[in-house]
C-alpha cells in the first residue's frame, strides 16, 4: 500500500514500505494534496475512472432497453431507473 510522508519542510514523498520495512520512494510533491492524489492513484482509488466505467455500463444498459412493442412500458420503467443511477454518478463526480 502506498503512503506519503513529509520528507523535508516543503516536500512530501510518496512510496511504500516493503515487508522487511524498507522505504521505497515513488515520487516527490510540493504539497500534501498532490501527494494524496498520487497515493490514491497508485492504490487504485481513481474514482474518476470508476465513475466513467459506470457511465459506460449505464449507457449500454440504456441502449438495450425496449422502446417499442409489448415490452416498451417495462423498458421505460428501467430506463428511468438507469437515468436516476446515471444522475447519481454525475453528482458523485461533481463532488470531487
Amino acid at each position: 500500500m502506498y503512503v506519503y510522508l513529509r520528507s523535508e519542510p516543503n516536500l512530501w514523498t510518496v512510496g511504500f514500505y516493503t515487508p522487511a520495512g524498507k522505504w521505497e520512494p515513488d515520487s516527490d510533491h510540493d504539497s500534501p494534496g498532490k501527494a494524496v492524489e498520487r497515493v490514491r492513484y497508485l492504490n487504485g482509488s481513481d474514482s474518476h475512472r470508476i465513475i466513467e466505467a459506470l457511465r459506460a455500463i449505464l449507457d449500454e444498459a440504456r441502449s438495450g432497453l425496449p422502446v417499442h412493442g409489448m415490452y416498451a412500458d417495462m423498458g421505460q420503467y428501467y430506463r428511468a431507473k438507469v437515468n436516476r443511477i446515471a444522475a447519481m454518478a454525475d453528482a458523485a463526480l461533481n463532488q470531487e
